[in-house]
């Protein structure tokens, strides 16, 4: 007898996934690109929450990471243009690892259909050769420092490589976070006039960016 193909919605959850943030950003594309155009009302609109106001930032930050299309870089420099370089880095750090969590219960829920499709055979591959040959601690920590792969979505493949919360996060932030602290000092520097400051941070970044392509391939396989 003839076996039927079953439907996988494990496998196509993250295309539809994908489809749902793209026709949200498409249907609300003018209220984000306002909110994030005038950084003078973002800081007035969160200081205006009092309280709750670095609550309504770490919720941004979170959304940032399960909407993975929002780039990180400039809801960090918010934060820093919002609340200096010291609460802007905090907060961040609160949100993306509440963000990365949710996105790492979902890879485990999802398993590795889900992944291959966030992925794609080759990244996933590459990624799963990277664990295989270090430490988890080290695999984990260098799969988030080197560039080419998106870092949220490496959270999933976290998940569904069951890996121990505890050592996923603490790998997976630390590594993080020079650039986060990168991207929050460029908020504080735009925010008190210092451009000559961002721009020496975003050249210093450029510039570790293309060391980290250059060295990605030894990096990985040493």
């Amino acid at each position: 007898m003839k076996k039927t193909k079953t439907f996988d919605l494990k496998a196509v959850a993250f295309p539809l996934l994908f489809a749902a943030i793209a026709v949200a950003g498409f249907v609300y594309r003018a209220d984000i690109a306002g909110f994030f155009r005038n950084r003078d009302s973002v800081r007035e609109w969160i200081r205006g929450l009092g309280a709750l106001g670095p609550l309504a930032f770490i919720g941004l930050q979170i959304l940032q990471v399960v909407v993975f299309v929002i780039p990180g870089e400039l809801t960090q420099a918010t934060g820093g243009f919002v609340f200096g370089f010291w609460a802007g880095t905090a907060l961040s750090l609160a949100g993306i690892a509440i963000g990365s969590m949710l996105n790492y219960v979902v890879g485990r829920f999802l398993g590795r259909p889900f992944v291959l499709a966030a992925l794609g055979q080759e990244r996933l591959e590459r990624a799963e050769g990277v664990l295989a040959n270090r430490k988890a601690e080290a695999g984990y920590f260098l799969l988030f420092l080197v560039p080419g792969i998106p870092k949220d979505i490496l959270c999933y493949l976290a998940g569904m490589a069951k890996a121990p919360p505890a050592v996923f996060l603490a790998a997976s932030m630390i590594a993080r976070l020079p650039g986060l602290a990168g991207s929050t000092l460029i908020g504080t520097a735009t925010f008190s006039g210092r451009l000559d400051v961002a721009l020496a941070i975003l050249v210093a970044a450029a510039l570790a960016l293309v060391a980290g392509i250059v060295w990605r391939k030894p990096l990985e396989a040493g």
